[in-house]
């Protein structure tokens, strides 16, 4: 199930204890008999244990029900208060935070966490913190970018002083994201510039501080463009508060993703994932470079159903799409990321799949 877990039952004071040293690979269910039945995780008789950065940390009942910059409080359940406690939940240790979503077969509300904000309440485990990072001279931290490397950056303006009226400016400027970054990345962002350089192969999720950020302020830099390489593709706060499915100021129900690969650049809401199904893409705010010619045709990440012709170069994105030629025409078809279905048409189309998942059928030369 893990890599290092156990659970010590009963201990003194009549207290049980999940420790959770390792990430897990399967949520661990808590199952009272009844909700709000003064049993499961109840206030002052549990406490879950993990490591962080700073070593160990105890989550305990009255860590629960509490708004964050990471999560809002769940209030909807059948549990004591309408919350977690006392509810069927399900606990998971990921890379970046361990999350403790209501997870009650009996109501079909299975969820296993991930980005679930609706249903999960988030603890952090913060890697890399706006303090410490190195910097160059502009303020920026190069963000470390191997396959295997974890981030989990926490914004919060090191330099901010409650004494004084102002906000002062962060040590942090920006985060910049080199070409083919393919760490597992999560930000809490206050203030600070997510600058992607290119391609992401690895996955960027995202919070923000609202009251750090003017309508007008810049929150992500795409620089996707090869013939104006040092010209950014940006988003503004405003545009992404614009596109939210809920409040801008409700992180509970929605996490944020970026996605950019080959000239295709999205910030993405993401709701739940249940055990059944996969989290979808909600809302999207496309960053792509602009395309003036009537030829060129780009989606975005959702699965489109796509047809050829008139000899058009088509790029389909990221999402699962299915694409059929159109007869007598030849097309360029370039995929990107998804598992695509491609039936050919009867010219010789050129298919580029980038991703691999695709199922190609070919009908170039007249159909044979």
């Amino acid at each position: 199930m893990t890599n290092s877990f156990s659970i010590t039952p009963w201990v003194t004071h009549d207290q049980m204890v999940i420790q959770m040293f390792g990430q897990t690979e399967t949520c661990v269910e808590i199952r009272p008999n009844r909700q709000d039945s003064n049993r499961g995780l109840v206030d002052g008789k549990f406490r879950i244990e993990y490591k962080n950065a700073t070593g160990t940390v105890a989550v305990q009942g009255s860590d629960f029900g509490q708004d964050t910059l990471q999560s809002a409080a769940v209030e909807a359940t059948a549990g004591a208060n309408g919350g977690l406690l006392e509810e069927n939940v399900c606990i998971e240790r990921g890379p970046h935070y361990l999350s403790v979503c209501w997870d009650s077969p009996n109501d079909g509300q299975v969820w296993t966490g991930g980005a679930c904000g609706a249903y999960c309440e988030y603890h952090d485990d913060y890697k890399q913190d706006e303090a410490t990072v190195p910097i160059d001279m502009y303020g920026n931290y190069t963000v470390p970018c191997g396959k295997h490397d974890v981030v989990t950056f926490d914004g919060s303006n090191s330099l901010d002083n409650v004494l004084t009226s102002t906000v002062e400016t962060q040590r942090v400027n920006a985060l910049v994201f080199e070409d083919r970054c393919d760490a597992d990345t999560f930000v809490a962002l206050d203030g600070q510039i997510l600058n992607i350089q290119g391609d992401l192969t690895g996955p960027l999720e995202f919070v923000i501080n609202s009251s750090a950020y003017a309508p007008t302020d810049v929150v992500l830099e795409f620089y996707n463009d090869p013939e104006a390489p040092w010209t950014p593709q940006v988003v503004l706060f405003e545009e992404i508060t614009e596109l939210s499915p809920e409040d801008e100021n409700d992180n509970g129900k929605y996490r944020m993703f970026a996605f950019s690969k080959h000239g295709n650049s999205y910030v993405c809401y993401k709701g739940c994932e249940s055990s059944d199904a996969p989290g979808a893409l909600s809302e999207c705010y496309d960053a792509s470079i602009a395309q003036a010619s009537s030829t060129e045709v780009f989606y975005g990440v959702e699965d489109d159903t796509i047809t050829g012709g008139s000899n058009n170069y088509i790029n389909s994105g990221l999402g699962d799409d299915t694409f059929t030629g159109a007869a007598d025409s030849f097309d360029i078809y370039e995929d990107h990321g998804g598992n695509d279905s491609i039936t050919g048409g009867t010219l010789d189309d050129l298919f580029i799949s980038r991703g691999g998942g695709e199922i190609i059928e070919g009908k170039g030369d007249n159909g044979d």
